[in-house]
C-alpha cells in the first residue's frame, strides 16, 4: 500500500515539476517526503525553493525550506531534510532491515547473558 502511495506521489511530482526526474534520488525523496506532509499542492507552493532546485542551487533551496511556516511546524524534520537538500546526503544513518535484526539479536544476547 505505502509503495503504491509513494509511486503515485512520485509520478505526480514528475508530471508537475518539469525537472523532477533530473534530480538525484535523495532530492527526489525529500520532495516526496514533503509532499506527503504538505500535500502536492502545498509542496508546489514552495516556489522559491523549486526555482532554486531547478537552477541546482541546493543551498538556496535548503534555505527556502527553512524559511517557511512548515519548518516552524515540523522543526527537526525540516532541519534534517534541509541538510539533505543542501549536501545530497542525510545527516543520520537510515536503518536497514539488517540493522534492526542485528540490534534485536544483540539485545537478546545481552538479556540472556545478564539473566544467566
Amino acid at each position: 500500500m505505502l509503495e503504491n502511495d509513494i509511486k503515485y506521489v512520485k509520478d505526480e511530482l514528475a508530471k508537475r515539476i518539469s525537472f523532477f526526474n533530473n534530480l538525484d534520488n535523495i532530492r527526489q525523496e525529500i520532495l516526496i517526503n514533503m509532499a506527503f506532509n504538505l500535500g502536492i499542492k502545498g509542496l508546489l507552493g514552495f516556489k522559491k525553493m523549486l526555482k532554486a532546485l531547478e537552477e541546482k542551487d541546493f543551498t538556496k533551496a535548503s534555505e527556502e525550506m527553512l524559511n517557511s511556516k512548515w519548518a516552524e511546524q515540523v522543526k527537526n524534520r525540516a532541519k534534517e531534510l534541509a541538510y539533505a537538500m543542501k549536501y545530497g546526503e542525510y545527516p543520520f544513518h537510515i536503518e536497514t532491515k539488517e540493522d534492526k535484526v542485528l540490534d534485536y539479536l544483540n539485545k537478546m544476547f545481552k538479556e540472556i547473558n545478564e539473566g544467566w
